[in-house]
């Protein structure tokens, strides 16, 4: 899941709970922020996604950081060069490369992790909150994925 040889020790990942903005290990961003801003470090690819029973082009871009044998994975969706969606996929050690079933069953314990996340860094803790520059959360994908996400009102 997590490719080898993209992991390096750094500061910090967090999200600042008065502006949305990331810490990415030795990068900032801005909710605000352009395509252009992006560091080298997020490998960007093309794609489209579907709203409103329509395609609408994007660029998703996505890097990989390590911190105390935790892994973050953090992707970027833009639309016309603008940051409009973010999502950051938190790995520590103890769900790191379960079996299917164990990957399963350890669903709600990951989810509690990245609430637990949040809380830590001052956010509300929740599915869901609006909060001063946007809205943020904790989400499940159909996979049973667990992440954060965060965007600007």
């Amino acid at each position: 899941m997590w490719p080898d040889g993209l992991c390096k020790a750094s500061r910090s990942v967090a999200i600042d709970a008065t502006t949305g903005r990331l810490t990415f290990g030795d990068y900032s961003l801005s909710l605000r922020s352009h395509r252009d801003d992006l560091p080298k470090v997020f490998a960007q690819r093309e794609g489209v996604i579907y709203r409103d029973g329509a395609q609408w082009p994007c660029v998703f871009a996505t890097a990989v950081h390590c911190e105390h044998e935790t892994l973050f994975e953090c992707t970027l969706r833009y639309e016309n060069a603008q940051l409009v969606h973010a999502t950051l996929c938190i790995e520590p050690q103890q769900f790191r490369d379960l079996p299917g079933d164990a990957f399963y069953e350890s669903v709600d314990a990951r989810y509690s992790y990245h609430l637990a996340w949040l809380r830590a860094m001052g956010l509300p803790g929740s599915a869901y909150a609006t909060v001063a520059w946007g809205v943020v959360g904790v989400g499940r994908g159909k996979s049973e994925n667990v992440f954060i996400y965060w965007q600007a009102a």
